[in-house]
């Protein structure tokens, strides 16, 4: 699929509003980074439900620990200038240099783009967008669990076609199937009789002798103490190290597992 640049533009532009919903002010402005990891969000979506393809047909990258998109990064500040959205440049706090954030409210714009863009994309973006809004860590920890992002290793493209099967199931598929109506009546004996092995076990427990509910504090005790405090050794020296893994990691059945992120 070829880059659409105005379904990129309304994206940006609808996310920008999502967040121009918020009651407290200082939540409705999002940065660069926020922005970016949104659209790539709507992409994401879109893929699940569309066998794969996205819905801007961005080349997306891995880059630095989360997509990224140059065609996106170039597109906020016109998209965003289209719809009057405010711009704020200010001293990060940390020396770093200048850090940029946006702000828009515009209700009726907002329900016009949103009718542009498949609500299989704003139903849940709306919702990602309210609950991180620009918590950058949480953002970037969510997104960096996604499919495309595990699959991948640094500086490679992301593949979009993972998510093909993510969808590719019916809801009726997923019910369980009519038990009969033997079957139904041998569950239900089976439940009857777990629902009295519960009560008699209830039972027992409640004439079970109550532990001591206070320690006892005597030379035994102190002794105890004492002896633990020798063989803890000396205190842990605060430190850094660097440790470097096999490149092998990226594609590892860790970072797919959930066991590695």
């Amino acid at each position: 699929m070829q880059e659409n640049k105005e379904r990129i533009d309304q994206v940006i532009q609808f996310c920008l509003l999502v967040a121009g919903e918020e009651d407290n002010f200082a939540h409705r402005s999002l940065g660069p980074i926020h922005l970016l990891k949104y659209v790539y969000l709507a992409d994401y979506y879109y893929a699940i439900r569309n066998q794969g393809e996205t819905y801007t047909g961005i080349p997306w990258t891995f880059y630095n620990f989360g997509p990224w998109s140059a065609q996106v990064h170039s597109r906020l500040e016109p998209a965003l200038k289209a719809i009057l959205a405010e711009k704020y440049i200010g001293q990060s706090d940390y020396g770093d240099g200048e850090f940029t954030r946006w702000s828009a409210s515009d209700e009726n714009r907002l329900s016009s783009i949103s009718r542009s863009i498949p609500s299989s994309i704003t139903l849940k973006l709306k919702r990602d967008i309210h609950r991180h809004l620009q918590d950058t860590d949480s953002l970037l920890s969510f997104v960096y669990s996604t499919e495309p992002m595990i699959n991948a290793a640094p500086d490679e493209l992301l593949d979009f076609n993972i998510l093909a099967s993510v969808d590719g199931y019916s809801l009726e598929q997923a019910k369980p199937s009519k038990l009969s109506a033997k079957k139904e009546k041998k569950r239900s004996a089976a439940m009857d009789k777990l629902k009295e092995k519960w009560k008699e076990n209830a039972q027992a427990k409640s004439k079970l002798v109550s532990p001591i509910k206070s320690p006892r504090y005597d030379k035994v005790y102190d002794s105890g103490i004492s002896w633990l405090t020798q063989i803890d050794g000396p205190p842990i020296q605060n430190d850094q190290i660097e440790m470097k893994f096999d490149e092998s990691i990226w594609k590892s059945g860790l970072r797919r597992n959930g066991e590695l992120s």
